[in-house]
């Protein structure tokens, strides 16, 4: 498809799904110039301010907040929406998904009252659009669930993530990685109740789960590693946390994801973990880390 007189429309479309494999497999190095291929080329034919131009910046911003490059992803899904809304209108599935994705990044640099914003008009636009019990509707409600739990919210976020949780196993069953990821936010809910035994076992159900239906050195399944890690400092079981923190901090920056705030998150821990243990050395490590972290601007 690289070479004439093979058509250009699916030598991209070919790119797009391979960009879009290699970032839900967790290789967002590997996608990220595969995404910005097929946006320069989408330029080149369509222009500025078409919606294949606008699907690009989305899938490039996904690609760029899984990388811990939050402000260029935000700057990227907001062009997209600008786009989106210009061709479909506000209150359309397409313009709701891609506010759902900006919503998200927000999440990540901490806006969370605008994200919570998005999330909302976005959320009956989908249920209009595609159903109430459909992924998509999924999606959104699993981050307005992440907003009013960092928000404080914590019933607000307990139906949020139960109802999520319902669409997921209605449409995917019990054994998915979807399925896993309210198994996540299960085991977050419960941290934030101060019920430790209850979240180690959802994070513990969530590793084991992501393990078996993507793989044990799956991004996803590092990051519930380090949320696991995370449960087990609040119950003083530091050399099993220092494990978990280990192994999924190995996991996640082995892929690229370096600067994302679950790697800064997995340092923090770690330098609680060490210092519990009176290792010093191995503290100042990922102090220092952490130190070069807000130095960056991360």
């Amino acid at each position: 498809q690289s070479t004439p007189p093979a058509e250009p429309a699916d030598l991209l479309e070919s790119l797009t799904y391979l960009s879009d494999t290699q970032h839900l497999a967790g290789h967002d190095l590997a996608a990220e110039p595969l995404a910005q291929r097929v946006l320069r080329v989408d330029r080149q034919i369509y222009g500025g301010r078409h919606p294949s131009v606008a699907e690009d910046l989305g899938n490039l911003g996904q690609i760029q907040e899984g990388l811990g490059r939050y402000q260029q992803a935000e700057r990227n899904e907001r062009e997209s929406i600008a786009i989106t809304e210009a061709w479909y209108g506000k209150d359309h599935t397409e313009t709701a998904l891609e506010t759902v994705a900006l919503a998200k990044t927000l999440v990540y640099e901490g806006k969370y009252a605008e994200a919570g914003n998005l999330l909302k008009p976005a959320l009956a636009t989908l249920e209009r659009g595609v159903g109430k019990t459909h992924p998509f509707v999924a999606v959104d409600l699993n981050w307005a669930g992440v907003v009013a739990l960092k928000q404080g919210k914590i019933e607000e976020a307990e139906a949020d993530f139960r109802r999520m949780a319902e669409i997921y196993r209605s449409v995917f069953g019990e054994k998915d990685a979807h399925t896993a990821v309210a198994l996540l936010r299960y085991g977050e809910l419960s941290l934030a109740r101060k019920q430790y035994p209850q979240a180690e076992q959802f994070f513990r159900d969530s590793v084991q789960l992501f393990s078996e239906t993507l793989s044990p050195k799956n991004l996803k399944t590092g990051i519930a590693r380090i949320e696991l890690g995370g449960a087990l400092i609040h119950e003083h079981r530091y050399f099993d946390a220092e494990t978990q923190l280990l192994t999924g901090y190995q996991i996640v920056i082995s892929q690229g994801h370096y600067s994302t705030l679950e790697a800064m998150d997995a340092r923090s821990e770690l330098v609680a973990v060490y210092d519990a243990l009176n290792q010093p050395e191995k503290a100042a490590k990922f102090r220092a880390e952490l130190a070069a972290d807000v130095t960056a601007g991360k």
